[in-house]
């Protein structure tokens, strides 16, 4: 429909790298008229950015970083010191605590 061209065509052009940010209002009629049934989605998905491929890419990577994260949780250095080993203290400095 041409609603759907015209609108396709506003959210192409917030895609361009010298343009804002796509506009909540042009982002909320979208989804208004998507959800009326007035435009079909399939009609406006290939105008959305990002494109499928980087944006699976940034999860799986986003993913990655927080499993490799969560790995670290518990774990435990034996090798490092809390104490000087020249020190005798056997408390802990309150810097640390």
């Amino acid at each position: 429909s041409n609603m759907a061209h015209i609108l396709g065509f506003k959210l192409q052009f917030f895609q361009k790298p010298a343009t804002p940010a796509t506009p909540l209002s042009l982002l909320s009629l979208a989804a208004t008229l998507v959800a009326s049934d007035w435009i079909p989605m399939e009609a406006l998905y290939p105008h959305l950015a990002p494109k499928d491929a980087p944006a699976f890419l940034a999860k799986q990577q986003a993913i990655k970083k927080r499993l490799e994260a969560c790995k670290k949780i518990g774990v435990v250095n034996l090798a490092a010191t809390l104490l000087n080993p020249d020190d005798n203290k056997s408390e802990v400095p309150p810097e640390v605590l």
